[in-house]
Order: structure tokens, then C-alpha cells, then sequence
């Protein structure tokens, strides 16, 4: 059989075009019925038939799910991403199976790995063609073309200087990656061209879902940049349980997070120092217990009825004298040898209950 003699469709025997064909391993697919595939997902030439078959039983299957599926929430830029509480599952938001009504339904449990792509452009624009970059080009004011660092950020324009500003600061590193050289062939800081979010599943018919920033024209690329991180925050919580819905953040491999606290909103990063109050506001370093310090609704001795949370009055020890003003009676009997009050006839200091100067009886 030559290169370019027809090849045999492996599932509905007609002819599989040149130009629209699916290679496998063992066979080849036609246009037709390459198109019963999911378009998400991919690795085909390295599957067989009897793979195809499987899959096709999936996609069917599918179909039961997508009509009980509810849209709870969505996440991720434009939204491309829609989950299901209730069932406790999620859906990509493109491409046409998603038209179509029939998008793959994965379990919270079958969300795999998951990271940013900032894309880098190595280089250097020069719009208006006179040879000197614009990074370096001046215009008639004197000033830069195109600002640099978060200069370049805050006007929608955003190079690795800025980015790599934002990703260090986010806590989250580890779940960005450069794609290009962070420097162009001008020697400055490369421009971002797209954020590409990667999200992978268990599924074997769905290793990873490619969301380009690009796909759905929201914003600028620190706009998309805030929108990878916000993503980044709500698959953590995806993938911690529940949904995400009060699930902890600070499972192993996520930096910069604490476990979700009462009062924590989903979504919201948890600071070191910061704690909540009552209500879920934040504020650093207030509304935990410190050592020493009572819990509010907790009673402690020498606390007033009616004031919980307050402080408990400090209480004398025996033969110790007690502050001025204070009285430190205990069951109404001044401590042994303190002085709790002055002799109301003479103004001495009485050390009982006689006033010792005059013999006035004080109490």
C-alpha cells in the first residue's frame, strides 16, 4: 500500500480524506467520524481503536450528565470555566462540544494539575520604523513610548519586569511559568503577549485544557495576569474539597496560604498575621486570642456580669499591698497589714481596724 493510497475508516469503513483524517495507532478515523471525538481532548495518534470506542462510550454516557448539570458559579477568565455545586462538578466553557450541549463533565475529584503560562515576546517592537526600539525611543516630549516596570503595568502594557513583580508577590510562584526569553534582543525587559491558563484532569481522554487569555479579549494582560492568579486561588480551593465552598487553602504545595479561617470569605487569601473578627472582617493581629487574654462570652475571675470579653481586674495576694484607689477588700476585710484607707478623724494611715494615732474605730 502506497503513502497516498486511500485509507479505510476504522469505524464506519468509508474513505478517510488526506486532508481530514485522524491518525491512530492502528488505523485512521475519516473527517466525519474524527469529529464525534471530543474536541478537548487530544493524544490521539498515540491511541487505538479500541480507544476511540471507549471514548465514544464516555462522550454518550456524558450526555445524561450535562442535562442534570447547574451552573452554580464560574471561574476563570471570561468565565470559561463553570462548576456545579450541588453535584459537585465543573465543565470548560469552549469549543464545540460546549455549543453543542454535550461538554465533558468532570468530577471535583478528577481536577489534576494545574498552572499559568506568561508568554513573552523576545522582540523589540519599533512601530514607527527608525530603527531604535521604542523601549528606547523618545517622542517630541522627551518622554518613553512605552513605559517600563509598573509604570508599563498601571497603563495596561506589561513586560517581565512588572510580571515577575506581581507573580513573587502573589505567593503562588510556583504555579506561573515563563514561555520566551524575559529579555529581548534590545537588551530590556520582554513585552507579555498572552497569560495562558493549563488546566489538566485524571481523565486520560483530557490530560490538560489550554484557556488562552486571548480567546476571550477581557482586559488588558495585568488584567489577565489577576485574572490567572484568581483562577490559581479557585482551583486550589477546588481541589482542597467541597468545592472550594469554605474548603481550606492551605494544602502542601501552595505558598503563601493559611487554611481557611471562620469568617473567611471563599477566594480570599489568607494572610500571615491576619485573623478574623467577628462578622469575617480582618484585621491584622486583632480578633485572635492572645495568651493571657480571656475569649469573649468566656467569664473570668473578677469580671463584671454583663461585660464578657472584658478584662478580669487584677487581684491582690496575700501581704501584698494593694494599689491605691482600689480598695482590694476581700469579702470585705482589709488584706493584713495593708493600708486600704486613711483614718476618717485624723487622716493617719490606719493599719486596722482602729486608727492607731486617735483609737477611732475605722470599720
Amino acid at each position: 500500500m502506497g503513502l497516498f493510497d486511500a485509507k479505510e475508516c476504522a469505524l464506519c469503513s468509508q474513505k478517510a480524506g488526506m486532508l481530514t483524517k485522524q491518525k491512530l495507532q492502528d488505523g485512521f478515523l475519516c473527517g466525519d467520524c474524527k469529529k464525534k471525538l471530543s474536541d478537548l481532548s487530544s493524544g490521539w495518534k498515540q491511541r487505538t481503536v479500541a480507544d476511540v470506542n471507549e471514548h465514544l462510550a464516555l462522550r454518550e454516557a456524558n450526555k445524561e450528565r450535562s442535562a442534570q448539570f447547574q451552573v452554580t458559579r464560574s471561574i476563570g477568565t471570561g468565565g470559561c470555566m463553570e462548576l456545579d455545586d450541588t453535584h459537585g462538578w465543573f465543565r470548560f466553557k469552549i469549543g464545540r462540544d460546549y455549543k453543542q450541549g454535550n461538554a465533558q463533565i468532570f468530577a471535583f475529584n478528577e481536577l489534576g494539575n494545574f498552572y499559568a503560562e506568561i508568554h513573552y515576546d523576545s522582540i523589540a517592537d519599533d512601530e514607527d520604523g527608525d530603527g531604535v526600539p521604542d523601549q528606547f525611543d523618545r517622542d517630541s516630549s522627551g518622554s518613553h513610548r512605552n513605559s517600563m516596570g509598573m509604570m508599563g503595568a498601571m497603563g495596561g502594557e506589561l513586560n517581565s519586569q512588572s510580571a515577575n513583580m506581581f507573580v513573587n508577590g502573589s505567593g503562588m510562584a510556583q504555579y506561573f511559568r515563563s514561555i520566551g526569553n524575559q529579555i529581548n534582543d534590545a537588551g530590556m525587559p520582554s513585552e507579555v503577549t498572552d497569560i495562558t491558563m493549563v488546566v489538566g484532569t485524571t481523565n486520560r481522554f483530557w490530560p490538560e485544557v489550554r484557556l488562552r487569555g486571548s480567546f476571550f479579549g477581557v482586559g488588558n494582560d495585568m488584567q489577565k495576569l489577576q485574572e490567572a492568579q484568581q483562577t490559581i486561588q479557585a482551583l486550589a480551593q477546588l481541589r482542597a474539597g467541597a468545592g472550594g465552598m469554605g474548603a481550606p487553602m492551605g494544602q502542601p504545595g501552595i505558598a503563601g496560604t493559611m487554611p481557611m479561617q471562620p469568617g473567611m470569605q471563599p477566594g480570599m487569601m489568607g494572610q500571615p498575621g491576619m485573623a478574623p473578627m467577628a462578622g469575617g472582617m480582618m484585621a491584622g493581629g486583632m480578633g485572635m486570642p492572645q495568651p493571657g487574654m480571656p475569649q469573649q462570652g468566656m467569664a473570668q475571675p473578677g469580671m463584671q456580669p454583663g461585660m464578657p470579653g472584658a478584662m478580669p481586674m487584677p487581684q491582690p495576694q496575700m501581704g501584698a499591698v494593694p494599689p491605691q484607689g482600689m480598695g482590694a477588700q476581700m469579702g470585705g476585710v482589709p488584706a493584713q497589714g495593708a493600708h486600704p484607707t486613711n483614718c476618717p478623724a485624723c487622716n493617719a494611715p490606719v493599719d486596722g481596724q482602729f486608727c492607731g494615732s486617735c483609737g477611732t474605730k475605722v470599720y
